[in-house]
């Protein structure tokens, strides 16, 4: 799960009963408190009674920019690092002043 901050923060509430019983991990390791958006699209997609994805029991959450630089290494030329997730989600809004900015950005999510 790859979250914009929002207001500084980009983490869901850990002590929320709807991740009981999940092990959530902070993949980025910033400074962050509680995002609501964070929060709502966890609950959504591995909450425990009303997400998409129930059974969902391991979650690495990373803030997005971290993501985009440190694994994808998109803004810093490195080759992108292959994830060891089955499943990811990006809830966050790119844009880059030209197109081949983003063509690059979205082939190495492919390669990922």
């Amino acid at each position: 799960m790859s979250e914009a901050f929002v207001s500084g923060n980009y983490l869901p509430n850990l002590g929320n009963a709807q991740f009981s019983g999940k092990t959530l991990t902070d993949g980025s390791g910033l400074p962050s408190g509680t995002s609501g958006h964070a929060n709502t699209v966890a609950q959504l997609f591995f909450g425990n009674t009303s997400s998409i994805a129930k059974g969902v029991s391991e979650v690495t959450i990373y803030q997005a920019d971290d993501w985009l630089e440190q694994k994808l290494g998109w803004t810093t030329g490195a080759d992108p690092i292959v994830q060891p997730f089955r499943v990811m989600n990006h809830s966050w809004i790119g844009n880059s002043a030209d197109d081949a900015s983003m063509i690059d950005a979205l082939q190495r999510v492919d390669y990922v």
